[in-house]
Order: C-alpha cells, then structure tokens, then sequence
C-alpha cells in the first residue's frame, strides 16, 4: 500500500507534526510505503504542487486536520473535486471542526485582516456559515475520519453531519515508561506543560494560585507550579512584546515569583521525569 501523508512534521514545533512523526514511522515499520508530497511546500506553491502531483501512485491520502493550519484542508479540497474517486482520509485534532477559519477572505478584505486584527476576527466569524459549509461537504466526502477520543468523535460527528460507521477513535500511543511513586508532598509541586502561546488558560492558572494563597496564605510555601514546554516563538510572540514576558509581569502583578518555576523547551528524552517529579498536572486549556 502507498499512502501520502499530507500533514506538518518535525522540525516544526507542533504536537500534529510530532503525531504525524510517530504515525509515519509505525506504517512504515509495517511494511506501509508512505510518501509526503507537500513537505515544505508554501501555500502560494500549493496549486501548482498539487496540478504536477500523480495522485494516481497513491492508494490513500491521509491528512491531519487541525491546530489552526488550513493547507492540509485545502489539499483535501481539491482532491475532493479534481480526484474523485481517490480515497481521503483524515485525522481530525481538534474538537467540532476540520478547520475554524475560511481559507481566504473575498478579495479586497485580504490586505485589511492582516493589518488589522479586529478585521480579521470579524471576517472570520461572518464568513463562519460559508466555512462550516465546506467543511461539511468535505467531510462527507472523507472514508474515514479518524478521532482520538469518543467525546470528540460524538461532536465532531454532530457538527460535520456524518454517520457513527465513518468515524474512527484511536487513541493517542503511549510510550512505556517505568512507574515511579511520587515525591513526598511536604511540598505540592503542580505542573503545566505544553507549549506556552495564548489562549492555552495560563492566566487562569495563575489567577487560582494566587487567589488560593489570598485565601490560604500558609500555604505559600508548600505550593510550587512550574510552567513547562515549547516556546514557539511564531506562536508565542506578536507584535508588542513576547508573552511569555507578559506571564512574567502577570506572575510579579499577583506576587507569585517565588511560587513559580520555569523549565521551557524540555528535551523529549526529559518529559516523562519531568511529569514524575509533579504530584498534580494543571491542564486549563478552556475547551
């Protein structure tokens, strides 16, 4: 079997192309042939890429679907329309949606959402109905869609309007590592990881510690929280400032520097000591 995996991969700094990484390497251990016909390509390379492509080679095309990228829905797209009968296939990382944007505005608008952010937001959530629509009919072209949970296939199914026998779970692989009892708790050590960028409910975090030791203030010295992961500096920077500088002043605002621990850009080997050396881990991701 010949599979074209159309998704990011590793250097790239995103849980997909790590993902993405894993399951190329487990099909091709398998005696799977998997080929990346888009790796590296631009989006302004997309079309001509995709016209001089012998889709004919490939048995199925896969795509990961999600973290904000549109170029994976938009290869799928046109496959859809100028390779009918070529079978799509894709997992689908985020709740609810194969992507939340449109893949471009009307023309004129282009200019204004990029220098104008409010715009941006604007064009996207009026242009929202046309989006979900090609979402659906996308989806409803798609063999299998593939979800890492129940809960996010029974919403995902709910929002795309798919039937239950296209949708497939596999949960996310686990690598074995040895157990390990936790360390005494004269100390309670708590633990965000994964990568520091806006929106993953940080502030919130800090917001609770703070308002505890508001509360509890013996507690200020047995309570610890460590901020962990990747940096992304296109995610974790924008005009205005870094903000992970903006955690830092929000940490001093709430007097919480000498409750705080840094570990950023964590080794891959280091993660799961990392996670041991915790008691509690602090996911506040809203959604």
């Amino acid at each position: 079997m010949n599979i074209a995996l159309l998704s990011p991969l590793p250097p790239e700094q995103s849980g997909i192309a790590d993902y993405a990484q894993a399951l190329m390497s487990h099909l091709l251990t398998s005696g799977v042939t998997v080929e990346t016909p888009l790796k590296a390509v631009a989006q302004d390379e997309l079309q001509s890429v995709m016209e001089k492509t012998d889709w004919s080679r490939y048995d199925v095309v896969h795509a990961e679907l999600g973290g904000g990228r549109l170029q994976e829905f938009a290869a799928l797209q046109w496959l859809m329309r100028n390779r009918p009968t070529l079978v799509l296939t894709a997992t689908v990382h985020d709740p609810e949606r194969l992507v939340w944007r449109p893949l471009h505005f009307p023309v004129g608008l282009e200019k204004l959402a990029k220098s104008w952010p409010l715009a941006d937001k604007l064009l996207t959530v009026l242009l929202d109905p046309w989006t979900l629509k090609a979402e659906r009919a996308l989806a409803g072209h798609l063999r299998r869609v593939v979800t890492l949970t129940h809960t996010g296939g029974q919403v995902l199914r709910a929002r795309m309007r798919i039937g239950e026998s296209v949708n497939v779970v596999i949960p996310h692989g686990v690598m074995p590592v040895e157990s390990r009892p936790p360390a005494p708790v004269d100390t309670l050590r708590l633990l965000y990881f994964g990568f520091i960028y806006r929106g993953k409910g940080i502030e919130d975090v800090l917001q609770a510690l703070a308002r505890l030791l508001e509360q509890r203030p013996e507690l200020r010295g047995q309570l610890r929280l460590t901020l962990a992961g990747g940096a992304e500096p296109s995610m974790a920077f924008r005009s205005g400032g870094a903000y992970i500088d903006e955690l830092v002043d929000t940490i001093g605002q709430l007097g919480l520097e000498s409750n705080i621990d840094w570990q950023l850009n964590v080794p891959e080997q280091q993660i799961a000591e990392l996670i041991q050396n915790h008691h509690l881990m602090v996911l506040p991701y809203r959604e």
